[in-house]
């Protein structure tokens, strides 16, 4: 069978970039790098994942690590091994240093000491950091029926919220420092609240139409999430309804 050829991400742009694209540039990324054991060492969680910036270390990588430590090997073929995975920490360097705006460049190439801390960068760089203030981004989130289908934007609402979530070790003050033991999770009670304020961010007349519409099909044990595909492919003839029934409403009165 042949072979499925993967390529790397688009160049990202210099500005406009929200946590939905980012995301997929991401795993596109990851996805491209994996494909190479050379380059697969260099991800989160490998062996070389970690590196020393260029300014404190020319060469980056000062010894052998994980698999490469091999006992009987000599002094000569050490260094060609060491030699051999700074080569390939510059190639990977300069592949990302490709995908990543003109910009951001010279950041990847002199500045990175992992591929975490890229991502690090340009979260902050395009205004994507995770938490504090950041959160406030929500608000912000409007939709737009001429550049996003209903789906579109609850996926990219949602990311909004994922990207807020405590993770382990994160000091929640409100509760008395309590350090949080686990990454938090999504709960199926979460999932419907986004799910519902998505709609009423769609437009504010849908939440009340949904209820009406979906209140006998819904049983004690269904979630709102149970319907959620059904209702996003509605939503076009719920809007068509509503303002149906504005229409007639407005020529009653008159």
């Amino acid at each position: 069978m042949p072979s499925i050829k993967v390529y790397p991400p688009n160049q990202l742009p210099d500005r406009g970039v929200n946590e939905t694209q980012f995301n997929i540039w991401v795993e596109e990324l990851e996805v491209y790098l994996s494909q190479e054991a050379d380059y697969r060492v260099f991800l989160a969680g490998e062996d070389y994942a970690a590196w020393e910036s260029q300014e404190n270390n020319p060469a980056r990588i000062t010894a052998l690590k994980g698999s490469d430590i091999v006992l009987g090997r000599t002094g000569a073929q050490e260094s060609a091994q060491l030699k051999l995975r700074q080569r390939q920490l510059r190639t990977v360097l300069s592949i990302v240093g490709k995908c990543v705006s003109i910009g951001h460049y010279d950041s990847v190439m002199r500045h990175s000491i992992s591929l975490e801390s890229i991502y690090d960068m340009l979260r902050s760089d395009y205004d994507m950091k995770k938490k504090g203030i950041h959160f406030f981004n929500l608000l912000d989130m409007h939709y737009d029926a001429t550049k996003l289908t209903p789906i579109a934007f609850y996926n990219q609402y949602r990311t909004m919220i994922t990207s807020n979530l405590a993770k382990q070790n994160d000091v929640l003050k409100y509760k008395n420092n309590h350090v949080m033991a686990q990454d938090e999770k999504m709960t199926p009670m979460l999932e419907d609240i986004i799910l519902l304020d998505v709609v009423r961010e769609i437009d504010s007349r849908l939440p009340a139409f949904i209820r009406t519409f979906y209140t006998h099909k819904m049983s004690m044990t269904d979630k709102l999430m149970d319907f959620k595909n059904d209702i996003f492919n509605n939503i076009p003839k719920f809007l068509e309804d509503l303002n149906k029934d504005e229409q007639l409403g407005s020529i009653k009165t008159k």
